[in-house]
């Protein structure tokens, strides 16, 4: 059931909760005519003070009150008839639980109507008007676990997803709760208990889409290929459209291909280049990004020089600040395409990148040379030889870098033409 119609039911309730009868309430009835209604709590012989249904307090003189007529609070005649009630009595707990939705006590309803269902399981009108009720208390606390996870606090979103499952573990909302506590497990990269979520959630409602595609998702980042094709395949079966069908069908038809070229490949250290980057395209396409990354630098590590591959990994190694990764492939990136005029460009830029970060690490080093040099002269030490000949090498380490950095670079080039 979708989370939609859920909330459409639990208006209802509250619909007609709204308009239900309420039990006999205190009477203060004022000398100006007015009369207050609700519950008093203090009386003395100066004032009287009463709670009224807004759960606001109010202080009365006592010289202006004409008459007090006190009525039984709806809790009080609860635990009156409750305590009067037989255990095994199915139809007054029915009855009972009614009184207790009239007059809004929907905890002791939800406690009489469970009572019933134990007398009673498949009593029919104690499961429609137990599911509603249970809704309305769990809406909010989804509602708040999914604010929780849109501010990416996935651990402080755990607790109203538990209470749920807790406390209201037959609401309409428990198999949402079990997916939403499987996404926060996913979030942390946590993939064997967020699959257990989803298992479970898939157990409370059988066409839930979301947990067929998550706990495929998880069953694919851990390697349960076998899982992963089964969860897609019943996705497709209860798909939104065609169009996402279409797109699960794909998802599906990527994993059997990953599955197979990791069956054909079981060690790792016999797999070939060219499997090792197929494997990696298959990965991509599933979205597992860091695991396509990783195994693209395996397949270059076992000698794939494929220019898309190259230039991937030539991208992903700058943006995570491996310069010196990113420059060795990108010698081998020009050497395959010594005419275009950008990846030399590009190479240059992160040959400069390089050579500026050794370059600020040789210069940190001169200037905590120069202030142990002056130091000792201020502080009246004779300077030794040693740190006079330290300076000067570190000050032609830096006049040199640029040369052999460049020098490096077209001998690795050299070695890579055929």
């Amino acid at each position: 059931m979708s989370e939609t119609s859920n909330v459409r039911r639990v208006l209802a309730v509250v619909a007609a909760l709204a308009f239900a009868g309420v039990a006999r309430a205190d009477l203060v009835r004022l000398k100006n005519g007015n009369v207050l209604e609700g519950k008093i709590i203090a009386e003395t012989a100066k004032e009287v003070r009463i709670r009224t249904a807004s759960a606001s307090e109010i202080t009365v003189p006592r010289e202006q009150v004409a008459e007090i007529e006190k009525g039984e609070a709806p809790f009080e005649t609860y635990k009156k008839r409750a305590a009067a009630l037989k255990e095994d009595d199915a139809a007054g707990h029915h009855a009972l639980a009614d009184y207790c939705l009239q007059h809004r006590l929907l905890p002791e309803a939800i406690a009489e109507l469970r009572r019933v269902l134990e007398l009673e399981r498949d009593n029919p009108a104690a499961l429609a008007k137990l599911r509603p009720v249970l809704d309305q208390r769990a809406q909010p606390l989804l509602g708040q676990a999914k604010r929780l996870q849109e501010q990416g606090q996935y651990e402080e979103a755990e607790e109203p997803l538990i209470a749920i499952l807790e406390q209201y573990p037959d609401s309409s909302f428990a198999a949402a709760a079990q997916h939403h506590l499987a996404l926060g497990f996913a979030a942390r990269k946590q993939y064997d208990m967020a699959l257990t979520r989803w298992r479970r959630a898939l157990a409370l409602d059988e066409k839930l889409i979301e947990a067929y595609e998550g706990a495929a998702q998880a069953a694919a980042e851990t390697g349960q290929w076998a899982d992963a094709i089964a969860f897609t395949d019943r996705a497709i079966e209860n798909a939104r459209d065609a169009a996402h069908a279409a797109r699960l069908r794909d998802r599906a038809a990527a994993l059997r291909n990953l599955a197979k070229l990791q069956e054909q490949d079981a060690d790792p250290k016999t797999r070939d280049a060219s499997r090792l980057a197929a494997e990696a395209r298959v990965m991509m396409q599933l979205g597992q990004h860091e695991r396509a990354y990783a195994r693209y630098q395996d397949a270059y590590d076992a000698g794939a020089r494929d220019p898309e591959l190259l230039k991937l990994l030539c991208d992903y190694n700058e943006r995570r600040g491996l310069i010196r990764l990113a420059l060795e492939i990108y010698v081998h990136l020009v050497a395959a395409n010594p005419a275009d005029d950008e990846l030399v460009r590009r190479m240059e830029a992160v040959y400069r990148e390089r050579m500026g970060e050794e370059v600020d690490g040789l210069l940190e080093e001169v200037r905590r040379l120069q202030q142990t040099l002056l130091a000792d002269s201020q502080g009246g030490k004779p300077i030794r030889y040693s740190q006079v000949t330290e300076f000067t090498r570190k000050i032609g380490q830096i006049r040199g870098l640029s040369d052999r950095l460049y020098q490096a670079a077209v001998e690795a080039l050299v070695e890579s033409l055929p």
